[in-house]
């Protein structure tokens, strides 16, 4: 019984001693613990807050190796959340909270990117950055235009207004530049000059607009003028016949700073060419075609119209002949004596269009293929240059028909005062001087012998002067005197020859023109001398 007993005792000592050790370690719920942040109230960062916190319980403050701490919701403007975990001889948990304001636009940090050159009819666009953080129009900001259909240097104003983190507002300057120059045309155009026009910006108030020459793809641009406070230009100094190329901006000056549009799309001028000048209309030896000669000039090519009647009013024909560089073209026709007139018209060409100088001068068929000619320079007095110009205006005109011989004393005629002729210088013997009538008419009998010697006519009579001339080289010299030297050529062709003479800024012009499509033989001239004779 004693033993029973005492180990009953043994028992209910070690329950005792059990349960108080239970009861000296339970753990301490930490749930009623208040959990305070450092501070209740922050301000937006961009990047998550994470703020020290102390944890009371009753009287009590935990120290940091009681608990753990997480936050959540902890970025963004708006309430975050603090949790506290208990561990060691603490367990649960508690929760705490504190604030996150938006960030004011205003802010040092924040950056206003203009991406794109905002246009009367094309806002600006905006990249709005907080440090390196790109924000999201519409989610952190939304902005508003104002005088952005007014070009100029900071012209327009920009606000921005925060939204979600951000808050407030910030205004920044913005520069509207002048639109695109569009439709580009040409209102009319000649052979070194072109109108255009374009569409207007004045009511975005630009300054002007600049327009260049260029390539036909754009580059090697140069300013050629400068346009204000309208839409059309003049452009000279263009290649007559050909493609020209050019391109115009508007822009924008004030506050020292010029603000340009982007270029128009490159216009292509094709001018009208030059007007051509005719140089013959002649048969064929077998008079089966006419043929027609001109200058050449750029462009497309040619028209030629021609006709029996001077008027070309009847029995008009056209023909085109393509090739800018074409000078001359052969036209059948039936063989006759009719006499052909014809003009010729030069022609440029831009895709199916053909843009038509004027007609050149009628030229006719008759006597209007230069053969040969001569010109020569004359000075000295009054009455010398009155002389040859008499002498010039009775040669003019002269025809000679195949056989026939010209004559100088008989087309021109006696020298006397009732026919206009005075006295001149003349020579006398080998070193005199004296005054004759005519004296002069000399320099227009040798410019007549050197056009019949180049012609490659017969030449029947030619007297060289008793000095030195100083019109004309030694030899080539040819002296009048009536009765005892002349000139004379006989037309040894088998076609009628007409000869033109005037006189133009000082010089003596003999020009000799026949009806068919001919040229003489290539003449070659040489001089010999032989006891003081050429």
């Amino acid at each position: 019984m004693k033993k029973i007993l005492l180990s009953l005792s043994v028992v209910s000592a070690f329950l005792v001693c059990t349960l108080f050790s239970l009861n000296a370690y339970a753990a301490t719920d930490i749930t009623a613990a208040v959990v305070t942040p450092e501070k209740t109230s922050y301000t937006y960062t961009g990047s998550a807050i994470k703020p020290e916190v102390k944890v009371t319980l009753g009287d009590e403050v935990l120290g940091e190796e009681n608990y753990d701490v997480t936050y959540s919701k902890n970025k963004n403007a708006g309430t975050a959340e603090i949790t506290v975990t208990a561990k060691g001889e603490y367990t649960g948990s508690a929760k705490g909270a504190f604030e996150i304001a938006p960030l004011a636009v205003s802010s040092s940090g924040f950056t206003f990117e203009n991406t794109n050159k905002a246009k009367p009819n094309t806002p600006p666009k905006y990249t709005l950055k907080y440090k390196k953080t790109t924000l999201k129009e519409g989610t952190d900001y939304t902005f508003t235009v104002k005088n952005g259909n007014i070009t100029g240097y900071n012209k327009a104003s920009v606000t921005f207004k925060g939204k979600g983190n951000f808050k407030g507002s910030k205004t920044v300057k913005c520069d509207i530049y002048p639109e695109k120059t569009e439709n580009l045309t040409i209102v009319s155009r000649k052979n070194t000059s072109a109108n255009i026009a374009w569409d207007s910006q004045s009511e975005y108030e630009v300054t002007g607009y600049k327009i260049y020459k260029c390539k036909s793809d754009g580059t090697g641009s140069k300013l050629y003028k400068t346009v204000k406070s309208d839409n059309t230009a003049g452009v000279y100094s263009l290649n007559a016949g050909k493609a020209n190329y050019v391109k115009v901006r508007a822009y924008k000056t004030n506050s020292d700073k010029t603000l340009y549009g982007a270029y128009s799309p490159v216009l292509k001028i094709v001018t009208v060419p030059n007007v051509v000048t005719i140089n013959s209309v002649a048969k064929s030896k077998d008079k089966s075609k006419l043929v027609v000669r001109w200058n050449s000039v750029s462009g497309w090519g040619y028209q030629i119209k021609y006709s029996t009647d001077k008027t070309f009013k009847t029995g008009v024909n056209v023909v085109k002949v393509q090739g800018a560089s074409k000078n001359a073209y052969s036209i059948n026709i039936p063989v006759s004596n009719s006499k052909y007139y014809a003009r010729v018209q030069s022609v440029s060409k831009d895709g199916g269009t053909y843009y038509f100088a004027p007609w050149s001068a009628v030229v006719s068929s008759n006597f209007s293929k230069l053969y040969s000619s001569y010109t020569t320079y004359y000075t000295g007095s009054a009455n010398r240059k009155s002389n040859i110009r008499n002498a010039v205006k009775r040669i003019n005109g002269t025809v000679l028909k195949p056989g026939e011989t010209f004559s100088f004393d008989k087309v021109v005629g006696k020298r006397t005062k009732a026919r206009g002729f005075k006295e001149a210088p003349v020579f006398v013997g080998q070193k005199g001087h004296a005054l004759g009538l005519g004296g002069g008419v000399c320099q227009v009998g040798t410019t007549v012998f050197n056009a019949a010697l180049v012609g490659n006519f017969q030449i029947v009579e030619r007297h060289q002067h008793s000095q030195r001339v100083g019109y004309i080289a030694a030899g080539r010299d040819a002296a009048i005197d009536w009765g005892s030297k002349n000139v004379r050529f006989k037309n040894n062709t088998p076609y009628p020859m007409k000869i033109k003479a005037y006189t133009k800024n000082s010089r003596i012009y003999i020009k000799i023109y026949t009806s068919s499509d001919v040229s003489p033989k290539k003449v070659k001239v040489s001089i010999s001398k032989n006891n003081g004779t050429y």
